[in-house]
């Protein structure tokens, strides 16, 4: 299949060892012409896995006379040992420049003891052998290389799952729930040493959750419903309760970050980050062409696997005694978040109080400015006897009391 965009040719094959074989034929034709009409040519070729297909077939190709041309590579790791199979200069050695006798093969000296020198001697080469054909792909998230485009940020698995989700959107399949496992990378610019040049850079296994569309469409038992952020909430906390963590160790707080219009953090109390969930934001919405509201969620697998390391799990008879549920409803300044109310709930009632559930928000009329109304539930219980009223109105009462000193707020 064929088509054009623009002024850009694309063609689509049924799998990669075709599109690996179209791609070589292509660049085949192009360098055989390249040296009808030059003495030389020179050639920078890409590292991945994406090019095997590819750089199996152009080594095959009949007609190069390779003796002429001279070899590049985009791009190199800093630090690993001179075999390091994650090398890209080995990846190439083995894919191609092995496997065809060029001119002259220029490598990119990754365990240079001064960096900057060893770069600009790989830059003085490119300014004597000008690049005449580049062989290179395009990553998911518009990588070339290392040469990260803004959109191609590695510390977020979110950009992928936004790819996807307009490419189903265009299609008409705009009710989407995506999850992934993938590395993020991250530098960080306090840890460069000259002894150690890798140790600013790390890398942690994430899990990425995609929500976005109807919750709910085309039902007879249901009217359409759309997704919402507390859907996505409600994910996460399953997953870590699955986990086997205690929500109610665990630190929740608002989050201020680019990617996201309104977030909250989940982190461990000695401050690792475990998670964070929220609402998309619409600039970024804009910049992948998609109209619906998208909510994110990413979790931290390396510290999850590290914090479920202590948790011991134990199985108890369930309780004989009833729980008890209160409701309290409560005016609150606009900017107070839920997890606010939560937090200082179980730090009030650390053993009888086992659940708090946010079940109406209301703004508007006959409201205060600046104000909202928010309806809590608590659920409490004993499990080694009734509770009492007088037990229950001691509890409220210091909740209330607690709420109106910490967050302002006035019982309606």
């Amino acid at each position: 299949m064929e088509l054009k965009v623009d002024n850009l040719s694309v063609k689509i094959s049924k799998n990669r060892i075709l599109m690996g074989t179209h791609a070589a034929s292509e660049a085949a034709t192009c360098l055989k012409r390249l040296l009808e009409e030059q003495e030389t040519a020179n050639i920078i070729f890409a590292a991945a896995p994406s090019q095997n297909e590819f750089l199996d077939a152009l080594s095959k190709t009949e007609g190069i006379d390779w003796r002429r041309v001279n070899a590049f590579h985009m791009d190199e790791y800093i630090g690993l040992d001179k075999d390091a199979p994650q090398g890209f200069g080995n990846f190439l050695r083995e894919h191609i420049f092995s496997q065809v006798p060029f001119r002259t093969v220029f490598y990119l000296n990754g365990q240079a003891d001064n960096i900057q020198e060893a770069c600009q001697e790989y830059t003085d080469l490119l300014l004597n052998y000008p690049a005449d054909i580049v062989f290179m792909g395009i990553g998911e998230n518009g990588h070339i290389a290392f040469n990260d485009p803004h959109v191609a940020d590695f510390q977020t698995l979110l950009f992928g799952g936004l790819e996807s989700i307009a490419h189903n959107a265009n299609r008409k399949n705009a009710d989407l729930k995506f999850f992934e496992f993938g590395n993020c990378y991250y530098f960080n610019a306090d840890k460069k040493s000259e002894e150690k040049v890798l140790a600013p850079y790390s890398e942690d296994y994430h899990l990425g959750l995609w929500v976005t569309g109807k919750k709910v469409s085309n039902s007879w038992a249901h009217a359409d419903e759309n997704s919402s952020v507390y859907e996505l909430k409600a994910y996460v906390e399953n997953i870590l309760k699955r986990l086997g963590l205690d929500l109610h160790n665990l630190v929740v707080g608002n989050l201020t970050d680019d990617i996201f219009a309104a977030a909250l953090s989940i982190n461990t109390k000695g401050g690792k980050r475990l998670a964070s969930f929220g609402i998309v934001t619409k600039k970024l919405l804009k910049a992948f062409d998609i109209d619906n509201e998208v909510y994110f969620a990413d979790l931290n697998w390396k510290e999850l696997m590290k914090a479920i390391r202590s948790v011991k799990i134990s199985y108890k008879e369930i309780s004989k005694f009833p729980a008890v549920k209160r409701d309290l409803a409560l005016l609150l300044d606009k900017n107070v978040q839920f997890a606010e109310i939560e937090k200082i709930a179980y730090e009030t009632e650390k053993k009888l109080l086992k659940e708090v559930e946010l079940f109406d928000v209301y703004e508007g009329k006959n409201l205060e400015a600046g104000k909202k109304s928010y309806a809590v539930s608590f659920l409490l219980q004993d499990e080694s006897q009734t509770l009492n009223d007088k037990m229950i109105d001691k509890i409220m009462s210091k909740l209330v009391k607690n709420l109106e000193d910490k967050l302002g707020a006035k019982l309606r």
